[in-house]
């Protein structure tokens, strides 16, 4: 008879190293944007052993990042590789000037989104000095 632990580590050893690796990445959310290794490993659905091996790889290659309280935090090689994307810089560039333009005329939050599925990914923000925050 196997229990609980014993389970979910063989349900971890079935999923393929690219699975693991992006369940540790899609550990992360808007709402919690700083983990630490046992809320990685849970959420992720991994044993304690597997997540702090993938976490130190993707640590060591700049996709997470460690604050000084111990939290790990998505890194900026992420975000370098997500400027890559093509609709991001392009549609960026070509949306500027009419977001200037109406930052100018209302002095306000001005936001650029694409949709993604049922989510929103958020291009380019101009903040207002005076405006409400966000």
């Amino acid at each position: 008879m196997t229990g609980p632990s014993e389970d979910s580590a063989d349900a971890a050893r079935s999923r393929s190293a690219a699975e693991r690796l992006l369940a540790v990445l899609g550990a992360f959310d808007h709402r919690r944007p700083a983990l630490s290794l046992t809320e990685i490993s849970r959420r992720a659905g991994l044993p304690l052993a597997t997540a702090h091996r993938l976490v130190g790889e993707l640590t060591a290659w700049g996709a997470l990042e460690r604050d000084a309280a111990g939290s790990y935090h998505v890194g900026l090689r992420i975000w370098e590789l997500a400027a890559l994307a093509p609709r991001g810089p392009a549609l960026r560039e070509a949306a500027l000037p009419f977001l200037e333009d109406l930052y100018e005329a209302t002095h306000e939050n001005v936001h650029l989104a694409v949709r993604d599925g049922l989510d929103v990914v958020y291009i380019e923000r101009l903040s207002g000095r005076h405006a409400v925050g966000v």
